[in-house]
């Protein structure tokens, strides 16, 4: 029986591999469906307050084009990575998440599709910047409806 697997990662992450290399030995399925996911985000503000200066709307797009060909290399790499281990049936997704923000769109996402199962992995931050920071591991967990494993 084929499993629906999602993979939630930051392939720039210093827990990306960690992640995967725990997955693979110790739940994953050759028989399984890998998604790989992964959030665009730019959090940025596009604004010199000290001159009042705008970003172009172009370049603001070309940042995005060159933000997914950095993930897109990357998840290439883990997906490669899958492969060499016997699971074959891995896909890629990049998720826009615009100004609703990275937890929601996930959530967003995660309400429309069938899972068995999301992974992903923790920072493991501390209680203070748990605190001022919030934990994305553990917002996630407590607001989708599919079980959730959280590698640390």
């Amino acid at each position: 029986m084929t499993r629906e697997i999602i993979l939630a990662i930051d392939p720039e992450s210093e827990e990306a591999e960690k992640v995967v290399a725990w997955s693979l030995n110790n739940f994953l399925r050759a028989s399984d469906h890998v998604n790989l996911v992964t959030m665009l985000y730019l959090d940025v503000e596009f604004v010199d307050h000290d001159y009042s200066l705008a970003v172009d709307e172009k370049d603001i797009l070309q940042m995005e084009e060159k933000l997914k060909a950095k993930f897109s290399v990357g998840l290439e790499k883990l997906r490669t990575d899958f492969e060499a281990a016997g699971i074959s049936n891995v896909t890629i997704q990049l998720l826009n998440s615009e100004s609703s923000g990275p937890c929601q769109r996930l959530i967003e996402h995660l309400d429309t599709i069938q899972t068995d199962c999301l992974i992903m992995g923790s920072r493991n931050l501390s209680g203070w910047k748990r605190l001022f920071m919030g934990s994305f591991s553990e917002y996630i967990q407590t607001h989708v409806h599919c079980p959730v494993l959280i590698v640390k």
